[in-house]
């Protein structure tokens, strides 16, 4: 397996780092985790941006540019053989003899990328996990996000040796602020998305982000504040989010039991949406030669996602890819419209939604 560390290509075996690096001395690095997806990388963009963010936050900066970085992890993907799995990416203040106070010295930050390969797909439906509650006590800044991860640590390992699948920090007057490696979600029983704002109690997560946008983007009401206990006692459904765990139902928090224990469809499609539709359908296009065909695979697309009140996802993935739906048919895109015209005046009245949809990916195409 290979690895990048401090500047140069390594066998994992010999992977190392001095003893005098800070980030193994006082925790004194910055990470992230990045998903690979079958030839795609999941919010890259995202998690080089917080990374950059992270090391702001903590008064040093790395001069290897996202390009750099982007090469480095594309090679070892290939090398690696990796087709499902894990980038990883840290980058501490650098190495010096041991000293609390970094002040005037010579440091050089140190940057280390791994990869994890996961052996199976990443599963479109998985079952809803058990949760519980413990008390918050990691440092006052946990929206950097740092390798600074012992109480996260002891949290979940407590969890995972009780039958959880996930610990919930509650701050000092009982609200969630999140979980140890994840963001948490409520669909209250007014169907409106509960999740806490970044007050500096959480960490600002990538897949929150895109979850969060992607709701506003399409009206439907988001909440940004506290969640209580008696909160989770009424809502209808609740999950978690993560880049790794991506969207995960929750249906037990201590001993309360959330929709009787079975996994909602709100949380169930958002999972599902997240993981197979917006990769899906660039990879599908890009495996079709015929362009006529690249347009017209939308149509199993719509009908498979029926729900209307879900359609917003589907929509949102269309446009957050429309540079990329751009580039394949811009050479004829004329005959594209054309197609999708056609299909467009066959639609009955009866379709009026599919139809619709139709509608906007044809200007999205034209825009």
């Amino acid at each position: 397996m290979l690895s990048y560390v401090n500047n140069k290509f390594c066998s994992l075996d010999n992977a190392k780092i001095s003893v005098n690096d800070r980030g193994y001395q006082f925790g004194d690095a910055v990470y992230e985790v990045i998903l690979y997806k079958d030839g795609k990388f999941l919010d890259m963009e995202g998690h080089l941006k917080r990374l950059r963010k992270s090391m702001s936050r903590i008064d040093f900066e790395l001069n290897i540019s996202d390009s750099a970085i982007k090469t480095i992890i594309k090679r070892l993907v290939t090398e690696n053989n990796l087709k499902y799995g894990s980038i990883y990416i840290q980058v501490s203040r650098g190495e010096y003899f041991r000293d609390h106070s970094y002040f005037n010295m010579p440091l050089k930050p140190i940057l280390v990328i791994l990869t994890k390969k996961i052996k199976e797909k990443f599963k479109i439906v998985v079952p809803g996990i058990k949760v519980f509650t413990t008390l918050d006590t990691r440092w006052s800044n946990p929206d950097i996000k740092t390798t600074q991860l012992l109480p996260n640590v002891l949290a979940k390992t407590e969890g995972m040796k009780n039958g959880f699948g996930e610990a919930l920090f509650l701050d000092d007057n009982s609200y969630i602020t999140e979980g140890s490696s994840s963001n948490f979600w409520i669909l209250d029983k007014n169907n409106i998305l509960n999740t806490r704002s970044l007050d500096g109690k959480i960490l600002a997560g990538i897949t929150r982000d895109s979850i969060l946008n992607c709701a506003k983007n399409k009206k439907i009401k988001v909440l940004e504040k506290k969640i209580s206990l008696d909160d989770i006692k009424t809502c209808k459904e609740a999950f978690i989010t993560s880049a790794s765990s991506f969207v995960t139902p929750v249906v037990q928090v201590d001993e309360m039991i959330i929709n009787s224990g079975l996994v909602g469809e709100f949380s169930n499609l958002l999972r599902k949406t997240y993981l197979e539709l917006n990769d899906w359908f660039i990879s599908k296009l890009n495996n079709i030669s015929n362009l006529k065909e690249k347009v017209l695979i939308v149509i199993p697309i719509i009908n498979n996602y029926k729900i209307f009140k879900d359609s917003f996802y589907y929509r949102d993935n269309i446009d957050s890819r429309k540079s990329e739906t751009i580039s394949l048919v811009n050479a004829m895109k004329v005959n594209v419209l054309e197609v999708l015209n056609i299909k467009i005046n066959n639609f009955s009245s009866a379709n009026l939604f599919n139809k619709n949809k139709l509608v906007y990916i044809s200007e999205v195409i034209q825009k």
